[in-house]
């Protein structure tokens, strides 16, 4: 069952600004466990939550981009400090109309702020995951997945580039489009490379990833 809430909790996206519905666990038997359990994220009973987004916002630096039809905007915090915000025109990505990205750089001191908060560890929690129309898309972000290439490419440039070790957030891609951005039949099978998809990924390279390692 903490499996299934711990799956749960990383189904809908956790940097969601609304509500539209919550789900609860009731289960009887692990009602006496739970009062022995100090931490809220291994307790069975209760809604499926997380708090990742304002734990990490405390001790990091984040990178912060929005992307329409039109526009790129994009955003550098350190530590809560604005460092840049820049804006310039989409001509490159005419596929995605609503994107957003948001990449943690994980220190430290916010790996163990995000293991004191979340009961385990940030590398076994997961990366970079993707969302499309406000859901999950696997395997993504998913421990030991490497479907964004952060690892590969962070062999081929010891010290120069971000692992999945040190990056933490997420892609959320709004769109109608369905046959450029089109799951894989087969469970964790990940986005079909349409044009659209290539997009997506030079979006989050180009415009996320390089940036923050440049920074």
């Amino acid at each position: 069952i903490q499996s299934l809430k711990h799956s749960l909790e990383k189904l809908i996206n956790p940097f969601s600004e609304t509500d539209e519905f919550n789900i609860d666990i009731l289960c009887d038997r692990e009602k006496g466990a739970d009062k022995d359990e100090e931490h809220q994220r291994w307790k069975v009973n209760g809604p499926v939550n997380n708090s990742i987004r304002e734990i990490l916002d405390i001790k990091t630096t984040q990178i912060s981009v929005e992307l329409s039809s039109k526009t790129i905007e994009t955003k550098i915090h350190d530590r809560g400090t604005l460092i840049y915000h820049i804006q310039e025109p989409n001509t490159k990505y005419k596929l995605l109309k609503t994107l957003k990205i948001d990449l943690y750089f994980l220190n430290q001191s916010a790996k163990s702020n995000f293991t004191r908060r979340m009961g385990v560890e940030a590398v076994n929690f997961g990366s970079v995951f993707l969302f499309k129309n406000g859901f999950r898309v696997q395997p993504y972000g998913k421990t030991g997945d490497d479907s964004w290439g952060l690892d590969y490419r962070a062999q081929q440039g010891y010290n120069r580039f971000l692992s999945s070790r040190n990056l933490f957030g997420r892609v959320d891609i709004i769109t109608d489009n369905s046959k450029q951005f089109k799951e894989v039949s087969s469970r964790d099978g990940g986005l079909v490379e349409t044009e659209g998809y290539h997009q997506l990924m030079s979006a989050f390279k180009d415009k996320a990833l390089v940036r923050l390692e440049r920074y």
